[in-house]
């Protein structure tokens, strides 16, 4: 069966992005590859890749977290 990878596009700081997600959610680094990273975040692969000025991350991406708390909703803010 296939499966769905969410592509994340960059200008030039997908590694920057990638660490600051990893920081605030349970995830690790899978692999680096040519321009980019795949890394693994709460059971879910995702890769971030650099595509230069052409491509860059906007908000026409979302990642939706869900929270129990005000505490926690202000973490990830």
């Amino acid at each position: 069966m296939p499966t769905l990878t969410t592509f994340l596009m960059f200008d030039d700081k997908a590694e920057d992005a990638v660490n600051l997600y990893l920081g605030l959610f349970d995830g690790k680094i899978t692999q680096r590859i040519s321009s980019g990273v795949e890394f693994e975040m709460l059971g879910r692969t995702f890769i971030a890749f650099n595509g230069g000025p052409h491509f860059k991350f906007s908000e026409g991406i979302s990642l939706m977290v869900s929270c129990e708390s005000q505490a926690e909703i202000d973490r990830y803010w």
